[in-house]
C-alpha cells in the first residue's frame, strides 16, 4: 500500500525532519519504493516533484528534505507498485 504524509498549518512551517524521515520509508526502511512525489504550497503557486525512483536512494529527495521551504500545506506520497 502507498504511504502519504500531508500537513496543514496555520503558520508556515519547514518539515525537514520529517521530509527526511519519511523518505526513509521509500525503500530503506518500508517497501514503498517504486517512486515518490512532494507538492507544497507557496506563495507564488504551488511546487511539486515526482520520480520513479525510491526516495531512500533520492538526491533529488534528499535535497528537498534538507533544503525544505516553509508552507502552510505540504502533501507527500511514497509509491509501492502492485500487480493486477
Amino acid at each position: 500500500m502507498c504511504e502519504l504524509f500531508a500537513m496543514s498549518s496555520k503558520n508556515p512551517s519547514t518539515l525537514n525532519y520529517s521530509l527526511h524521515e519519511f523518505s526513509k520509508h521509500g525503500g530503506l526502511t518500508h517497501k514503498n519504493k517504486s517512486g515518490w512525489g512532494i507538492a507544497y504550497y507557496e506563495e507564488d503557486g504551488v511546487f511539486l516533484v515526482k520520480e520513479a525512483l525510491p526516495a531512500s536512494d533520492s538526491p533529488l529527495a534528499k535535497y528537498i528534505s534538507d533544503e525544505a521551504r516553509e508552507s502552510k500545506y505540504v502533501i507527500a506520497h511514497l509509491r509501492l507498485a502492485t500487480t493486477v
